[in-house]
């Protein structure tokens, strides 16, 4: 994949300067340097690095992700097999902080930070229409994204009291509520919230009172619910939206929950309407 270069002299606001796919083919390190006007972002889509920013060392694996604010010294470790994305940029507007943000993100929201990546490596090195407003707009959804998951699901916190760790708690609840398609094992959602399994499992049952489990497939035959009355898909259609692999699993886990069938329990609500 063709790269994109660094430019001379300072950022200009809104600059996207360097965005690229970086597939490791031998090992790789780099001395301590900093970017006097640009953050600096990569994410671990394959193997490991480890980074050193100031004082501070972390160790990234796939689906990590860390942003390094400009001005902050920082060198790389990277063995051959890494596969990440990286960006360069500047802006003018909104900012994702004034200091380093390492994430582990949960599959999903590492799906959305790949995707957004991969575009900007996109437009970066075409030449597309409005290819200066794409950048723009697509690094600003970034940079949300950014102080998004920095604030609850996937970041990495050290020394946080129990209202922190309770607030990461409630930003998976919301991960599943937002992605309530995907499927989700306990220990991706106990690392996103930086918890151990079991602390993870105490908190989320004393915040939602139920297991992340029950919890996710109540919200899943709610949004079935909402699919059914609004969109005219069939039951069976919307069992294999979400994931399920025919109607009749579905069904049974609907029932399970609700205490009926999905046609029973829409017919009676609309009874009652």
């Amino acid at each position: 994949m063709a790269t994109g270069a660094s430019s001379h002299g300072p950022a200009t606001p809104g600059e996207l300067l360097f965005a690229v796919r970086l597939p490791r083919i031998k090992p790789a390190a780099s001395s301590f340097h900093q970017h006097a006007d640009a953050w600096q972002v990569e994410h671990v889509i394959a193997g490991r690095v480890r980074c050193e920013v100031g004082e501070a060392e972390h160790l990234l694996g796939a689906g990590s992700l860390i942003a390094i604010p400009p001005g902050y010294p920082h060198r790389q470790e990277v063995p051959a097999g890494t596969d990440s994305y990286m960006l360069r940029f500047a802006l003018a507007g909104i900012r994702p902080g004034d200091r380093p943000i390492v994430l582990h993100l949960a599959s999903a929201d590492a799906g959305t930070a790949a995707r957004l990546m991969q575009s900007l490596v996109f437009e970066h090195d075409g030449r597309a229409p409005a290819r200066e407003a794409m950048i723009d707009a697509l690094l600003q959804q970034f940079v949300i994204w950014l102080r998004r998951w920095d604030a609850g699901a996937g970041a990495l916190t050290t020394g946080s009291s129990d209202l922190d760790a309770r607030s990461r708690v409630r930003r998976v609840g919301d991960l599943i509520r937002r992605e309530y398609a995907q499927r989700f094992a306990v220990g991706e959602l106990a690392k996103a919230a930086c918890l151990s399994r079991s602390r993870f499992m105490e908190l989320f049952r004393e915040e939602f009172g139920t297991s992340p489990g029950e919890f996710h497939r109540h919200v899943q035959t709610e949004k079935a619910v909402e699919l059914a009355r609004y969109t005219g898909m069939s039951w069976q259609q919307i069992a294999l939206h979400l994931g399920y692999a025919d109607a009749s699993h579905f069904s049974r886990v609907f029932k399970r929950v609700m205490g009926l069938p999905p046609s029973e329990y829409l017919a009676r609500m609309r009874d009652a309407l």
